[in-house]
């Protein structure tokens, strides 16, 4: 009788197996998630639920739902805290607005958005084990090689089929959006330069990427991107501080120029037409739809001066403006849509990412680490002042997975030791 309550060591080494291989499946739908993420354009018709976020939800299921594992929890003392503070105020302000001046149905939608990509996505990450973030890494950057690449091949060689992912003759892809296929494009560069730095296996293959990051931020003809390649590029070497690095890189760029010279390869028409005069002139003027952006900006100040406060409800600006357009600058859209609270809160978290590459910045150890999670954060920052809403699972992954790249930096728990014996 005793013999039958206790399972023999098939049964328990079965049990072992069956999670064992779950959580594998799991974490391989994050990752393939991952992957995903920079192709919004396979989702759901008329809600912004894509395939990417249906995998997340999957793979989290899969491996036993989030927690912070041990070897991270260290790392995230008060990061989290000041988080789920902004998190918080960016929520309040958007409800509050939208219940007394706007729609709470657009609120909740709204807030939903944000909440998955700025709280369960990474909450999922955090549960990674070191070498399950690694694989998210690559994935990620693989995946926005997958998505330029698509485009450039459509753009060349099946013209009339790949008009559907151009907008105004500048190459969007599966994006939907050139400036946001631009912007992606920069905030994954520190990221692929630390991983073609670390990762050995996978140099050849990112090395492949160079010349496709440059054709897809030529043809995306976007200004901002364009900038936003040069900044997370030049900030993190130089907060990195590493000389064999640098030159690498510096050698790597040469080596790229000298061969468009040699095979006299031109830029594509779009950046001779929206990008070069302003390079051309020194003045930002010139550069694509820099001047209707800031008449939007300066119309949404104006009813940010009349209510301060509160604002006009989630999704409610583009409604009100006579050019039918929203504000392309997330701090002034969500200041005049959520009011003082959802801004500063929005403000509280990007101040919580800066912080977390400040903290391991001195530490020579991590600071190479540390120096992605800076460059990234301030390339965000800085797309944000010619963004929209942010909520897209593109914006916040690439921010999401340099800081696993600090963390794991300071860390040695790793939990797939408890299945290594299978």
């Amino acid at each position: 009788m005793l013999s039958s309550r206790i399972p023999s060591r098939t049964t328990a080494s079965s049990t072992v197996n069956k999670g064992g291989n779950r959580y594998r499946v799991g974490a391989f739908m994050v990752a393939l998630a991952t992957f995903l993420c920079v192709f919004p354009t396979l989702r759901l018709p008329g809600v912004y639920v894509t395939l990417s976020d249906g995998l997340f939800v999957v793979g989290t299921i899969l491996i036993g739902g989030v927690r912070i594992r041990s070897g991270a929890r260290s790392q995230l003392v008060r990061g989290p805290a000041v988080w789920l503070f902004g998190c918080t105020l960016l929520f309040l302000g958007l409800s509050l607005s939208s219940i007394l001046n706007g729609d709470a149905t657009r609120a909740l939608v709204v807030i939903a958005q944000y909440a998955f990509a700025y709280l369960l996505v990474p909450a999922i990450f955090v549960s990674l084990t070191k070498s399950e973030s690694m694989l998210v890494s690559h994935w990620f950057i693989v995946g926005v090689g997958a998505v330029t690449l698509a485009g450039i091949i459509l753009h060349y060689f099946f013209p009339i089929l790949g008009a559907q992912y151009m907008v105004g003759g500048r190459m969007s892809s599966f994006m939907e959006n050139p400036n946001a296929l631009s912007k992606v494009i920069a905030l994954a560069l520190p990221i692929w330069l630390y991983c073609w730095s670390t990762q050995a296996k996978h140099r050849a293959l990112y090395a492949l990427l160079v010349p496709v990051f440059i054709t897809g931020l030529l043809l995306a003809g976007s200004f901002g991107g364009l900038i936003a390649s040069a900044l997370s590029l030049s900030l993190f070497l130089l907060l990195a501080g590493n000389t064999r690095l640098m030159s690498r890189t510096i050698g790597m760029g040469l080596v790229v120029v000298v061969a468009a010279l040699l095979t006299g390869i031109e830029p594509p028409p779009i950046f001779e037409r929206r990008i070069a005069p302003a390079l051309q002139s020194g003045s930002i003027d010139e550069a694509g739809s820099f001047d209707l952006k800031m008449e939007l900006s300066r119309g949404a100040w104006r009813r940010i001066q009349e209510s301060p406060i509160l604002g006009v409800g989630a999704d409610q600006y583009q409604e009100l403006t006579s050019e039918g357009s929203t504000v392309h600058n997330t701090y002034l859209l969500l200041w005049v849509e959520g009011g003082i609270l959802s801004v500063l809160g929005w403000c509280a978290m990007l101040t919580a990412l800066v912080a977390a590459g400040l903290s391991s910045w001195r530490s020579k150890r991590a600071r190479i680490q540390s120096a992605v999670v800076l460059s990234v954060a301030l390339t965000f920052i800085f797309s944000c002042f010619s963004n929209t809403h942010v909520y897209a699972r593109y914006w916040g992954i690439p921010v999401f997975i340099s800081l696993l790249i600090l963390i794991n930096s300071r860390s040695t728990c790793d939990r797939e030791s408890l299945y290594s014996s299978n």
